[in-house]
């Protein structure tokens, strides 16, 4: 199950994480807000970060993932056969619905 990691508003919205323990540095920074798996927070990923987290109130938790590029990109066609493969690997590798 995921946790929801509270936040503040920040104008630092462009900064991006690519693993657990920066993310958590980030949102202790003010830098957003990020979503922690369970088994992440009970091996005290948080440390001394002075944050709190939120369970979900629903074990029916979703979100949505888009693929996005600028419109004067020439690689239109391989995102759209990216986006496809991506349908396509998600749709048979979990029970999960997919909407496009």
């Amino acid at each position: 199950m995921g946790r929801e990691m509270l936040w503040q508003r920040s104008e630092h919205a462009h900064h991006l994480g690519t693993s657990l323990h920066t993310l958590v540095q980030m949102v202790a920074n003010g830098l957003g807000i990020t979503l922690l798996p369970d088994l992440a927070v009970k091996a005290n990923i948080l440390g001394s970060a002075n944050l709190k987290t939120k369970r979900f109130q629903s074990e029916k938790v979703s979100r949505m993932v888009g693929l996005a590029w600028r419109q004067s990109d020439p690689r239109e066609q391989d995102y759209k056969a990216l986006a496809a493969f991506i349908r396509e690997w998600v749709t048979d590798n979990f029970n999960l619905k997919v909407i496009y």
